[in-house]
């Protein structure tokens, strides 16, 4: 009778619940595939470039801005060559003659002649050769302070009764000015004072019994003496010079034989030089 009511009970669950079939183990679960159309080609898009802005971060200076403006510059690398006070398109302006701190090289030249006058006698002609080598510096813009030598040699004529012969050492003192035009011309007057010496032989005819009879004599000479030049200067090439001017000097002391003759002459005189 129980065997009866498990079976009655059983049979009415059976009717109640739906039948399934048993359970199966469950496998894995994977991710669907992706699968593209066969009829579609379309290329996939690339990847976005970022933009400049989103790497301006990584390229800012370590120093905070605003501070790097205080900051000493770098010290100049002694390797360096130095840097002109010019930029490096324009030349360094040209160095003239008369510029500050430069020499100046001369050599004057005279061969011709002259008038000559004199306290004790009358006019007379004159043949001489002159040569004055002489060094000046510029110790201002344009102002010159120099020396030179004087070697010179002469031929006085008195007339026709007297010819004398002289050769003449000295040396002398002077201060000049260039007056430059351009960088081919300029102007340099100057003056001088100077002392010398100099050793003279003469020849006089002398009258005797209407017949003149030359008679030879020595004499030394020294004086003081003013000279002025103004040559004008021609620049044809760098550091070189020639020109040519008026020439005049005048006597301050002059003895002869323990005699005051004083003297005055006008010459025109070439002059070559050159400058460094």
């Amino acid at each position: 009778m129980l065997s009866a009511l498990l079976s009655a009970s059983s049979l009415a669950g059976a009717q109640s619940a739906p039948a399934s079939p048993p359970a199966a183990a469950a496998p894995p679960a994977t991710p669907p595939a992706t699968t593209v159309p066969a009829e579609s080609s379309a290329p996939s898009p690339a990847p976005e470039t970022p933009h400049p802005a989103e790497l301006e971060p990584a390229l800012k200076p370590l120093v905070p801005t605003g501070q790097h403006e205080n900051l000493p510059p770098p010290p100049p690398d002694p390797a360096a060559p130095p840097v002109s006070d010019y930029p490096p398109s324009l030349p360094a302006p040209p160095v003239l003659f008369g510029t500050r701190g430069t020499f100046a090289l001369t050599g004057a030249f005279t061969v011709g002649t002259s008038y000559l006058g004199t306290q004790a006698s009358g006019g007379g002609s004159e043949f001489n050769v002159r040569l004055i080598p002489s060094l000046d510096y510029f110790v201002a813009e344009n102002l010159s302070l120099g020396g030179a030598l004087l070697f010179a040699y002469e031929d006085h004529s008195f007339g026709s009764s007297v010819s004398v012969t002289s050769t003449t050492l000295g040396v002398e003192l002077g201060v000049g000015y260039n007056v430059p035009f351009s960088q081919l011309f300029s102007w340099w007057p100057s003056v001088h004072f100077g002392f010398a010496t100099a050793h003279t032989t003469s020849e006089q005819l002398v009258l005797l019994n209407n017949a003149g009879v030359p008679i030879d004599g020595e004499l030394d000479e020294q004086w003081i003496v003013a000279s002025a030049y103004l040559p004008f200067l021609i620049h044809p090439a760098p550091h070189f010079f020639v020109g040519i001017g008026p020439d005049a000097f005048i006597d301050i002391f002059h003895e002869v034989d323990r005699q005051d003759e004083k003297q005055f002459r006008f010459a025109l005189s070439s002059v070559v030089g050159g400058w460094f």
